[in-house]
């Protein structure tokens, strides 16, 4: 919560500089409904909507001739001494660089004087305000405007009047920690610009006459005046007020003596003449949804390796995914695994909010997946109830890659493991990229699957449930390989390399134990609306096609294979010699 202070107040030739006793303020949220029986602040509301073109009195008020709305959903109601006023909320859907409040500022005769106070946001933003980083000298970055019978708030702006200046300070903050047991208006031991720091601070923008000008002209016209300079520039010498200190401490240059009256206006509590002050209504951004202590101690630890990873999920802009992150940790008891991958889900949100994470099947798509490649691989995952059919594969090998513990599709919540699909320029249809990267001692391993754009605009489901499988079966190699290097089937990895030459170690044991398993994934997927061999065929892809073990089989069974290919990738244009040969799969994609 921040206060504006515009006085009025006229200064000697020899004006005296002394700090006196300071101003004690009462600041309470209302709302419109609690201020039906103040007759006079009525009465000036529908004076301001007169002069503002307003003809009717509505929950949002709206200006049709300067295209505003006047909201009383939050009312800031001031006093302090004989002095009050009350502070509304102006939306303006045209001006998006400038915080506007609608001011009622009480007068001698208890009648109300309306002004419209507009702060620039492009040198005081909201979080400045929340915060209280504030410049000393606010003078360039706060007008306001005197609602009068005249007035057109386009065609009339107001400057402050020529020669006031505008400082500020900070009183009684009404939560200046959220963390810790700090009481309301105790001094936050944070940083200044630790999230957690004054979420709702109480400022004081302070006015006063550096050298004359009276805040409305005696004939009650609209000042005239500037807008905003053109470009007033950062706050100089990086002055801002620490705050906190639960006083107003401003230095009084009124020259009123103690018997001597303040002209026309009202007096605060130590006898200052009181001008017009105000107690901004912002859209106040809330503090985080509270999570589990040990996920916070999570969050918090971001800071020392990327701090604006550390900023992003502290925000309370994201409490859906601090939410989403706090219930993985939970389930997974906060391993040091899961930390790992929660760590590349907020990355990713970070990088794009349009990616998406799942938790539950720990996996991550780039925004750039259309909907019908996410569908094909949804499908895949166990929380689809998706069931592969083993016995394709050597019975040494049944036991590792049982569905129900180390499964093709890869979408367990397996430990140290993180998979990202994406979509790319890439020369071939897919490919997997594997990063391990070290994590206080452990070694993590994130799978990254690549689709090319171009493939994908021209594949059929089938070819491309066909790459999915394929490259999660690069994937889990890369899994066994790194994590569980002694199973029989890492074992018969190391079997393997002792007999390559010219192809890769994975799509020779692809070629040599997987074939079947794949034709099986994919006819499982495809509610095996077609013939087992048309799956037969599609489960051989890549450089499996090279490998001894295809090599070996019927002539007439490898002419198959390349003709299904051909036809469900979409290039059968590129071998003009098959002929009769169309494509089972549906182009959903293109």
């Amino acid at each position: 919560m921040a206060m504006l202070s515009i006085t009025s107040c006229e200064k000697d030739d020899t004006p005296l500089e002394t700090i006196q006793e300071q101003p004690q303020f009462k600041i309470e949220k209302l709302t419109g409904s609690q201020l039906t029986n103040n007759h006079s602040l009525n009465k000036a509301l529908s004076g301001a909507k007169e002069s503002l073109g307003i003809n009717t009195f509505q929950k949002s008020v709206y200006d049709s001739i300067n295209g505003f709305y006047i909201e009383d959903t939050d009312v800031n109601y001031l006093s302090s001494g004989t002095y009050e006023s009350y502070t509304f909320k102006i939306t303006d859907p045209s001006d998006t660089t400038h915080l506007k409040n609608m001011v009622f500022s009480k007068q001698m005769d208890s009648t109300y004087q309306a002004f419209i106070v507009a702060y620039d946001l492009n040198y005081i933003t909201l979080d400045d305000i929340r915060q209280g980083s504030i410049p000393v000298d606010a003078t360039p970055y706060v007008r306001y405007t005197p609602v009068t019978s005249s007035f057109q708030h386009k065609n009339g702006v107001v400057m402050i009047g020529e020669g006031d200046c505008v400082s500020f300070a900070e009183v009684s903050p009404a939560r200046n920690c959220t963390v810790g047991d700090h009481a309301p208006g105790e001094a936050c031991d944070l940083d200044e610009g630790d999230w957690r720091r004054a979420q709702e601070a109480t400022l004081v923008f302070y006015m006063e006459p550096c050298g004359g000008g009276d805040l409305l002209p005696s004939n009650g016209d609209v000042n005239p005046g500037g807008d905003f300079p053109n470009d007033p520039g950062p706050p100089t010498g990086g002055q801002t007020n620490p705050g906190g200190s639960g006083q107003l401490p401003l230095i009084n240059n009124n020259t009123n003596e103690p018997d001597e009256p303040c002209n026309d206006q009202l007096t605060l509590s130590n006898g200052d003449c009181a001008g017009v002050i105000t107690s901004p209504v912002i859209d106040l951004k809330p503090a985080p949804t509270s999570v589990a202590d040990e996920t916070q101690e999570f969050f918090d630890r971001l800071e020392q390796t990327d701090e604006e990873l550390w900023r992003f999920i502290n925000d309370s802009d994201q409490d859906d995914l601090r939410n989403d992150t706090d219930n993985f940790l939970v389930d997974e008891n906060h391993s040091d695994e899961a930390k790992n991958f929660a760590e590349e889900a907020i990355k990713a949100k970070e990088e794009d909010e349009d990616n998406e994470v799942d938790f539950e099947n720990k996996s991550i798509y780039d925004v750039s997946v259309p909907d019908c490649l996410k569908d094909i691989i949804d499908k895949f995952k166990p929380t689809n109830n998706f069931y592969m059919d083993m016995n394709g594969v050597a019975p040494s090998l049944q036991q590792q890659l049982n569905i129900a513990t180390q499964t093709l599709s890869l979408f367990d919540n397996t430990g140290n493991y993180g998979i990202t699909f994406a979509v790319s320029n890439i020369p071939v249809n897919a490919q997997t990229n594997p990063t391990i990267i070290n994590s206080n001692g452990t070694d993590v391993l994130k799978i990254k699957i690549e689709f090319s754009a171009e493939y994908i605009s021209r594949a059929t489901d089938l070819a491309l449930a066909r790459s999915v499988v394929h490259e999660l079966v690069h994937a889990y190699l890369y899994y066994i390989n790194q994590t569980n290097p002694n199973s029989v089937l890492g074992q018969k990895l190391d079997e393997i390399i002792d007999d390559l030459t010219s192809i890769s170690t994975q799509h020779q044991i692809m070629s040599d134990q997987f074939a079947g398993a794949i034709a099986t994934a994919i006819e499982a997927w495809d509610n095996s609306n077609h013939q087992h061999e048309e799956y037969d065929y599609l489960s051989w892809s890549g450089d499996m096609t090279a490998s001894t073990d295809f090599l070996l089989l019927n002539q007439n069974f490898i002419e198959n294979v390349f003709e299904r290919a051909y036809a469900e990738e979409g290039v059968l244009s590129l071998n003009p010699t098959i002929q009769n040969i169309l494509p089972i799969g549906d182009r959903n994609c293109n």
